[in-house]
């Protein structure tokens, strides 16, 4: 009996070691969780809270999926509203507060969110005020609600590329570069990127429709902005003290530029507006230090008191609409000189200010003291290199306002 023990024994270390050539080459079923774009480590803590599960590992790394495999979930709100106590406050009777996350044990230590696919929305507060550095958002993530990741320094995001609204101060102050937002977003809420010094690098997608007040307010590194054409709506101050901003190009959905809109960019040198736009707010350019050109085209119906107020440096502003409105103290004309039509409400601007005001006809060509065909075919022939026509004034026929006149300009004239 021991001897047959002996030979089993034998018989199940030979079997073993025939085995293990085939048990290394069986293929490995990794059954750790991937959580966006990094391997799960130890679990600090994790629960269930209403739709979804959250848990905190020790790479800092707070993830958020759905309670149930294959379902739909919500991230909440974390605020509540009471009456505001201060009397004086006339202006503001509720305020609301902040209410503990279900992770809030654990803030301290989290450095990086990734909220995973089945999450459709990330409520307002949710982050507020934590010290995180990257977060990962879903595609499946539709909506932000208004100060998730307020004053959070984040420097990486990966977005949803089905993300459609970003609320109220959503990512005010935060400390990403560049800032490439996705092609699916269409809102961006009043003071969402407020304060957000570090961004240089700005891409607004087609998608985008309307832009809130003070929506990118003091970024001060940002250096030119590309509006879209779908881009219907612009607020109050969505610009406000974008002080390295040197140009902005406007797309041909916009109808106004509102009231202190580009107010405190010092470095804009120059603006074109074109397209659909009618009004130029109050106070929408005021205070651009650096700002020496203006070009208003034919749609611009009005400019309102300040809309170029206390811009120093300005030296031309052409308005070619020869019934634009314009109200007092619209243009800085310290040292302004304004080209319009003859006998144009630019006209008469000028006049009134006519001791510091200087007021020329744009597109006299032929400096006769009005525009007419006759600039125009004067032009043409000189372009057909006639040598009887002289120009004598080639800066009003530029109307491309690239320091040259061409084909181009002729152009542009004809349209006039």
């Amino acid at each position: 009996m021991k001897r047959l023990k002996q030979i089993l024994v034998i018989l199940m270390v030979m079997v073993s070691t025939a085995l293990l050539p085939e048990i290394a080459h069986m293929p490995y079923k990794d059954t750790t969780r991937f959580v966006g774009y990094a391997e799960e480590s130890e679990v600090l803590a994790e629960d269930d809270y209403e739709d979804f599960h959250w848990k905190v590992t020790a790479d800092g790394k707070l993830t958020i999926f759905p309670k149930e495999e294959g379902t739909n979930a919500e991230i909440n709100d974390f605020y509540m509203t009471l009456e505001n106590p201060d009397p004086l406050d006339i202006n503001n009777h509720y305020m609301e507060v902040p209410t503990p996350q279900p992770w809030n044990e654990y803030c301290g230590d989290i450095t990086s969110v990734v909220i995973e696919e089945g999450i459709t929305s990330i409520g307002a507060y949710a982050f507020d005020s934590m010290m995180l550095s990257s977060v990962f958002i879903a595609d499946s993530v539709v909506d932000i609600e208004k100060k998730s990741f307020y004053a959070t320094s984040i420097e990486n995001i990966k977005w949803s590329q089905g993300l459609r609204s970003i609320g109220e101060s959503a990512f005010q102050g935060l400390k990403i570069k560049e800032l490439d937002l996705p092609e699916s977003l269409k809102n961006i809420g009043d003071s969402a990127f407020r304060n957000c010094t570090g961004i240089s690098s700005l891409t607004l997608p087609d998608s985008l429709k309307n832009i809130g007040e003070f929506a990118f307010a003091n970024c001060s590194s940002i250096s030119n902005i590309s509006l879209p054409d779908r881009l219907e709506t612009l607020s109050q101050g969505s610009f406000y003290g974008c002080k390295a901003l040197t140009s902005v190009t406007f797309g041909n959905g916009i109808t106004e530029i509102p009231w202190d809109c580009f107010s405190e960019c010092s470095s804009l040198k120059s603006v074109v507006i074109n397209g659909n736009i009618s009004v130029v707010g109050t106070t929408a350019f005021s205070h651009c230090s650096s700002l020496s050109y203006a070009y208003l085209g034919k749609n611009v119906n009005i400019i309102r008191g300040s809309a170029f107020g206390a811009c120093p440096n300005l030296e031309k502003i052409i308005i070619i609409n020869p019934d634009t409105e314009i109200l007092t103290n619209a243009i800085d004309t310290t040292k302004c000189t304004i080209y319009g039509a003859a006998n144009s409400t630019a006209f008469k601007y000028a006049n009134r200010y006519k001791e510091i005001s200087p007021f020329e006809v744009y597109g006299d060509v032929n400096f006769d003291g009005d525009f007419s065909i006759a600039d125009l075919l004067t032009l043409q022939k000189w372009l057909a290199n006639d040598v009887s026509v002289k120009i004598e004034s080639w800066q009003h026929g530029d109307f491309c306002t690239d320091g040259k006149l061409n084909v181009f300009d002729l152009c542009c004239m004809k349209k006039n």
